[in-house]
């Protein structure tokens, strides 16, 4: 029987999800006994994680952040003394670091979900401190799993001191039955006016990387040619952009077709019920939302933020790192992302997203099985965890 321990980062969010459903699936499995940790357990997490041991109550940054690795890296080596893991499976950079810091005898396998350069966008030391850590540390896991095919090859193409023969794709668990159970929960009246007309549906942090703006800006186009079009947001202000998205829409004069409904605990049952799910991010790797949406039966449009995307859509065998319009695939439709490098292509991101909404609104577009959805069983995935 072999003992299996989870660090999760957090105890809410996608990647707390994330980390959720690896756990919950190794619990049904046979051979295996499991125990979860949470690094930094908030209040309201998953119900699942209650019993789970926390070692902080918030995340740290600057002096306190060092600080804090220290104290969570002595926590963790502790727990490992005690429980005597056969493997470790960690989420994110930080629990991998301090799994491997850490120590033990332990099988150490890292979960990574998106490219090392995704992380320059939160500044110049952060990437410096990330570079160190996959040229010196990260080559000391035995396992280094990813959660697309881009997050593998950008592993293997930067970091030559990292075996390629350790780096995987492992596909993130989504737990459909779950997904599709709560979809199922009726909306409110004033959700139900909202939603008896088109609805595009935004489900995310509303953060620089995630774009809001180009959505919001790809809809007004739209309104003009479809009056009764929605868009709902859902998601937490997470740099504080609700007020410059709701000042823009006054100034288009859309804003009473534009929703802000904040963090919502069951984003299905507006997922089952939009016309269209979008997702808008210069960068990504393997968004779950997508995922979701499609578990749902609703189609989606995306920017062409990773190769992920490709992936999840069953066209990465026509993957177009600089796609300039739209890509029309059989269960959604991808745009182009070119202002990611370059802000001259602002508009032209936006023209595409809005080619996008107006494509999907037509009867019989994207509506093709969603191949990719045996890719992230839990049957399947667990496999490759034991």
């Amino acid at each position: 029987m072999k003992r299996i321990l989870i660090v999760a980062p957090y105890n809410r969010g996608t990647i707390g999800l994330c980390s959720l459903n690896i756990y919950k699936a190794l619990q049904k499995h046979s051979d295996v006994t499991v125990k979860c940790v949470i690094v930094h357990k908030y209040k309201n997490g998953y119900a699942e994680f209650e019993e789970c041991e926390g070692c902080t109550e918030s995340a740290s940054s600057g002096l306190k952040r060092v600080l804090a690795g220290y104290l969570q890296t002595k926590w963790l080596r502790n727990i490992k003394k005690e429980y005597r893991p056969d493997i470790t499976i960690s989420t994110l950079f930080g629990c991998t670091t301090i799994s491997i810091l850490a120590g033990g005898h332990d099988k150490k396998i890292g979960i990574f979900h998106s490219p090392h350069t995704q992380v320059k966008g939160t500044g110049w030391i952060n990437y410096q401190v990330t570079l160190l850590l996959y040229k010196y540390l990260y080559p000391r896991l035995d396992g280094i799993y990813c959660v697309s095919n881009e997050v593998k090859r950008s592993i293997i193409e930067s970091f030559k001191r990292i075996s390629p023969s350790k780096v995987k794709v492992v596909y993130n668990i989504h737990d459909k039955n779950t997904i599709r159970a709560k979809s199922m929960e009726p909306l409110s009246t004033e959700e139900q006016s909202v939603f008896s007309k088109p609805v595009i549906l935004y489900c995310g942090r509303l953060d620089k990387n995630k774009a809001p703006d180009r959505l919001l800006k790809a809809f007004a186009m739209q309104k003009k040619k479809m009056e009764d079009l929605q868009l709902v947001i859902i998601g937490n202000d997470f740099d504080g952009l609700w007020g410059q998205l709701e000042q823009y829409a006054k100034q288009a004069g859309i804003s009473d077709s534009v929703h802000y409904w904040g963090r919502q605990a069951n984003p299905y049952k507006y997922m089952k019920h939009a016309q269209a799910l979008v997702s808008c991010s210069y960068s990504e790797g393997l968004p779950g939302v997508l995922i979701e949406s499609l578990l749902l039966n609703t189609p989606v449009i995306t920017t062409n933020s990773s190769e992920g995307v490709w992936e999840i859509l069953s066209c990465d065998d026509d993957y177009q790192p600089q796609l300039k319009n739209i890509y029309v695939a059989g269960k959604g439709i991808i745009t182009s992302n070119l202002s990611c490098k370059d802000q001259n292509e602002y508009e032209n991101d936006i023209q595409a997203l809005s080619n996008a909404i107006e494509q999907i609104m037509i009867p019989g577009t994207c509506t093709a099985p969603f191949f990719f959805e045996e890719k992230i069983s839990a049957e399947n995935v667990v496999k490759k965890y034991v």
